[in-house]
């Protein structure tokens, strides 16, 4: 590749040369001596479409969480055809306290990790728990991650539907997720 910057600039002095023959003054072109590399392409965003299989039981609130708020363990296990098992983990935060909308559902957020064999994605979810439906609804933002999802972006919803039970229900999540 060298090589061929130096016959390139060479041609360029000999056509420059040509050009104002009686005059021409011998010049240099600079070479590159650097290469840069071209960046590796990124994969294309994968769709999420994950229904969780969850358990439930109330936890102590994480420092930081709002006064009066009710803070939830939720874990669950959902199969993907691509991923194979995705095991999830987060605590939800309801803040009971917080400023209500006009459907009078409370602020809520969650952050927990998706684990997909040995390697996992953090993420983190702002949203809204509506007392009067039991339904909640999350906008999912991944932070980071291990192993082969070290460098993992994306987003996406997770809607919660009221529970079966005091202590299990289901989620679904949808959105994107890139390597």
């Amino acid at each position: 590749m060298k090589n061929l910057y130096k016959i390139f600039a060479l041609i360029v002095l000999v056509s420059l040369s040509a050009c104002n023959s009686a005059s021409a003054t011998p010049t240099t072109t600079p070479v590159p001596t650097k290469i840069i590399p071209t960046p590796t392409p990124t994969e294309a965003p994968m769709v999420l479409a994950l229904k969780f299989a969850q358990k439930f039981t109330p936890t102590k609130c994480p420092d930081g969480s709002p006064t009066g708020a009710f803070c939830l363990n939720v874990s669950g296990t959902a199969n993907d055809p691509v991923l194979g098992e995705v095991t999830m983990a987060r605590v939800a935060v309801l803040n009971f306290a917080g400023e209500k909308d006009k459907n009078q559902c409370v602020p809520a957020s969650t952050d927990g990790t998706l684990t997909i064999g040995s390697d996992t994605i953090t993420y983190t979810a702002p949203g809204v728990f509506c007392p009067k439906t039991s339904i909640a609804t999350y906008a999912y933002q991944v932070t980071g991650g291990t192993g082969a999802y070290a460098n993992a972006t994306g987003a996406g919803t997770i809607d919660v539907p009221p529970a079966s039970s005091s202590s299990t229900g289901v989620e679904n999540w949808s959105g994107t997720l890139t390597k």
